[in-house]
């Protein structure tokens, strides 16, 4: 059965989302090959780890993808008029 690419991409989406666990940690870092570690062995990880797989795994699948990093979040501050961005606010998107 032929799925189309929106589907093929839910059911990567899903895998990621329901077979492996979100975590603040860095895991696997340092290694020759962290996303395959991801992947295989940790299935654990921060968001940079699963949008990088995702955008692997879309690919592989003939599907245009990229990966896009930047911040999520700020919180205001007035006693400077200025939004203040954490690390914390850091986020990865494919």
């Amino acid at each position: 059965m032929y799925l189309d690419t929106v589907e093929r991409a839910r059911r990567i989406e899903r895998h990621l989302l329901f077979d492996y666990a979100y975590t603040v940690e860095f895991i696997g870092r340092g290694g020759e090959r962290p996303i395959e570690y991801f992947l295989l062995e940790a299935r654990r990880g921060h968001c940079e780890y699963f949008a990088s797989a995702m955008v692997l795994l879309l690919r592989a699948q003939g599907i245009p993808a990229r990966l896009v990093t930047g911040f999520l979040g700020a919180e205001y501050a007035p006693w400077e008029r200025a939004w203040v961005v954490r690390q914390s606010n850091a986020h990865a998107w494919v």
